[in-house]
């Protein structure tokens, strides 16, 4: 065994890298025409570090003690360098190493240049031009000033005025600020700017088809709310899409049918649930949107990333300086909020695309769950301990310690949608009464992960008489989650059903569609899903649900960060509930989710000059590919 294989052997052992690590490790080494511990080393480094996440491997943190034969701290990089597979930004290299020791797989930083690159060209770029008189008429019917509290400042209506000026728009918000509402408002607003036959195409998108349906929900139900005149809903686009079927998926290929080079024939994309969106999905997105089109991102910067590489909206976001002090005053004269509210310090034209909207519809300032958020948000441990170990004098907040409390708090949960379907509930009843309660984990496999517990849960409701199987794998009130897309059911991933006698007496998965349409799906023609008493966080995004219980794994974990409980948090309407150690429950609380990427430099700070790499003329472009670098 050479020493670079050796090498590479003991960094597996410890867990550091995989075995796609290692094989990338030597392919760059026998490039490099025999390779060095350095180079292999951080080769496999970086290519865990795009596995778990993050856009590149910072230098400086490369920390292994006990390896012989490695750079001492701080000679990283200038081991590197000598590397022909190491470039600088700008040249064609698998791995890019920046001036600030940031190594990248080329696609990555590629991505990176791209994305800050169009996102700074759409921010830059001249106001739109618009019928101003016109937009304070409709301002003041869709955001009326309320008497009662003139110093409320409606962010929303900051918002909406940011969405008509800017070709860029990112509206950032926790659950029941209003994010959907506002968009709404802001498409009224827009079509009415537009004669009658003229009107701009909208086109809306979301990264899952739950997070899609779940758009169009409430697109029509805050068209609903509003009152809309006919000729605007008539206008309104009332069907939401993936982003990888609106920019039309190819087979075997990782680019799409609609590209830089094929652009969308959109004039606005609204793209929900931002936060779920990575770097290089991302980028893909905005460079096939055409330069004139206006494109609008809603999220929640606080939730959990992307489950792929980068944190692009937390990364676009920041801290959200305000608006410099010219366009804080273009947006006070519009709107009738003082200047000084809105300006910050930046000067950074991207800061005039953000907006945070800062007032919960949902949840009380001071009630539990609000004030629980907030606790975990900021890394207060000592505060969300009390807090939950407490409860609230709402009754919104509970910590369940013993296993029998567990255990009734499921059986109550559940035995609701189960009593509706024994008494002849109809299906709509049925699926609405499963939707008030729900039990998250953070884990996928384990003894506390989703698999593992979905089927404790239900032999759970079996004991306890609420819930009858016979031991068959379909019987009447299983509940069913789709984990792959059919477009031809019409079924898409994170969809939810629930299996139950249809008209005839079948037993059928029943599902209801955004428009409020049941379909009934025999279980042989049912695409991939898994039982769906209990799913992980990340899956439980963009839902809400009355009460929901959190439960937490015995022993700590990676995963379990401050992101990943504020989601769970924010997922209740009503009540939330927690199972776990308090051990892990502060180890969650202090810990952030920390994706490294040089995509804050980028947009902020400048500290990388945004270059594109050209490949040589002589570079073999059919004959190999840096695109899985």
């Amino acid at each position: 065994m050479s020493q670079i294989e050796l090498l590479l052997s003991r960094l597996a052992e410890r867990e550091l890298i995989g075995d796609l690590d290692r094989h990338f490790a030597k392919l760059l080494c026998r490039l490099d025409g025999g390779g060095s511990s350095a180079l292999a080393t951080i080769a496999a480094l970086t290519s865990r570090a795009a596995t778990g996440g993050d856009v590149c491997l910072d230098l400086a943190s490369v920390v292994l003690p006990g390896i012989e034969g490695l750079p001492a701290s701080g000679q990283w990089a200038a081991e590197l360098r000598q590397s022909k597979v190491v470039g600088r930004p700008g040249e064609f290299k698998p791995l890019i190493l920046d001036a600030q020791g940031r190594c990248y797989l080329y696609r990555y930083w590629d991505y990176e240049q791209r994305l800050a690159r169009a996102l700074l060209q759409r921010a830059s770029a001249d106001l739109t031009a618009i019928d101003e008189s016109l937009l304070c008429q409709g301002l003041e019917r869709y955001f009326p000033v309320s008497e009662a509290d003139s110093s409320f400042v409606d962010w929303q209506k900051v918002a909406a005025v940011t969405a008509l000026l800017q070709r860029l728009c990112v509206i950032s918000g926790g659950p029941g600020t209003g994010k959907t509402t506002t968009v709404v408002k802001i498409l009224a607003l827009l079509l009415e700017q537009y004669p009658e036959g003229q009107q701009p195409v909208i086109a809306l998108a979301a990264p899952t088809g739950k997070a899609a349906a779940r758009l169009q929900e409430s697109i029509r139900g805050a068209v609903q709310r509003l009152q809309l005149p006919e000729a605007i809903q008539a206008a309104l686009p009332m069907e939401a899409k993936t982003l990888h079927r609106m920019l039309g998926t190819l087979p075997n290929a990782s680019r799409f049918r609609h590209d830089r080079d094929n652009r969308l024939p959109v004039d606005m994309l609204i793209l929900d649930e931002a936060s779920m969106v990575d770097l290089a999905l991302m980028v893909k997105t905005v460079e096939a949107l055409p330069d004139q089109a206006r494109l609008i991102l809603l999220g929640d910067r606080d939730q959990l990333a992307s489950v792929e590489a980068g944190a692009v909206l937390g990364d676009i976001c920041g801290d959200i300086p305000g608006f410099s002090q010219c366009f804080a005053r273009k947006v006070a004269g519009l709107s009738d909020i003082r200047p000084e509210t809105l300006q910050g310090e930046s000067r950074e034209e991207l800061a005039n695309c953000l907006v945070a909207l800062r007032h919960s519809y949902r949840f009380e300032r001071d009630g539990g769950i609000a004030r629980l958020a907030r606790a975990v948000n900021s890394g207060e441990v000592a505060e969300s301990l009390v807090l939950l170990q407490q409860g609230s004098a709402e009754g919104e907040l509970g910590w369940i310690a013993a296993r029998e409390e567990l255990i009734d708090t499921l059986v109550e949960g559940y035995s609701g949608y189960l009593t509706c379907l024994r008494a002849g509930g109809s299906p709509e009843e049925v699926l609405s009464a499963f939707e008030r309660f729900k039990v998250l984990c953070a884990l996928r496999v384990g003894p506390h992960g989703a698999v593992r517990l979905n089927q404790e849960i239900e032999q759970v409701l079996v004991v306890a008489g609420v819930l009858q199987t016979d031991g068959q794998a379909w019987y009447a009130g299983r509940p069913l989650m789709i984990t792959r897309n059919d477009y031809n059911l019409h079924l898409y991933n994170g969809d939810i059903g629930i299996m139950m006698p249809d008209a005839q007496g079948d037993l059928k998965a029943c599902f209801i569609s955004s428009d409020g349409r049941l379909r009934w799906i025999p279980p042989m023609r049912l695409p991939a899903h898994e039982s769906a008493y209990c799913m992980t966080v990340h899956k439980s995004q963009g839902s809400e649900f009355d009460k929901v219980l959190l439960v937490l794994p015995e022993l700590d974990a990676a995963v379990l960060t401050r992101e990943l409980l504020y989601t769970a948090i924010t997922r209740a309407k009503q009540r939330f509930d927690l199972y776990g150690p308090e051990r892990v429950l502060t180890e969650t609380v202090s810990r952030r989710m920390r994706r490294l990427s040089g995509l804050p430099d980028l947009l902020w700070d400048g500290a990388e000059e945004r270059t594109r790499c050209v490949p040589p003329a002589d570079f073999p472009g059919e004959q190999l590919s840096l695109d899985g670098f």
